[in-house]
């Protein structure tokens, strides 16, 4: 039934990388509060690198966290927003954007991983 899937997905597993110490997620999040989810992850983790793409409709959200690190999140959304078609930005610990062009979300999430790891390495 749709409650069932609306609520097995609602479950998303996040995953996160182990990037010199820092614990970076990129990654969709189809259903709920992406900020929340964010603000989550980073009260679950003492060194974060977090973001999150969620589509709808035509357009993309994207929020990203930063926590115990180096990277600004206001920094890595305004270089991979664009990607999307779209603009942001934000404070260093958190940020968020919107995105025009959802084709582009496989190219915008290698790209945000390709940067915060070059930030952090």
């Amino acid at each position: 039934t749709e409650l069932k899937e609306a609520l097995s997905s609602a479950k998303v597993e996040i995953k996160a990388e182990d990037v010199n110490g820092v614990a970076v997620v990129v990654d969709e999040f189809p259903n709920g509060d992406i900020k929340e989810k964010i603000d989550e992850l980073k009260n679950q983790n003492e060194k974060l690198c977090a973001m999150l793409f969620q589509v709808k409709g035509d357009k993309v959200l994207i929020a990203a966290g930063v926590k115990g690190c180096d990277a600004k999140a206001g920094d890595w959304i305004k270089k991979i927003a664009p990607i999307l078609g779209g603009g942001g930005g934000g404070r260093p610990d958190f940020a968020q954007a919107g995105g025009k062009d959802k084709t582009k979300l496989p190219q915008a999430k290698e790209e945000a991983v390709k940067f915060i790891q070059e930030v952090l390495g």
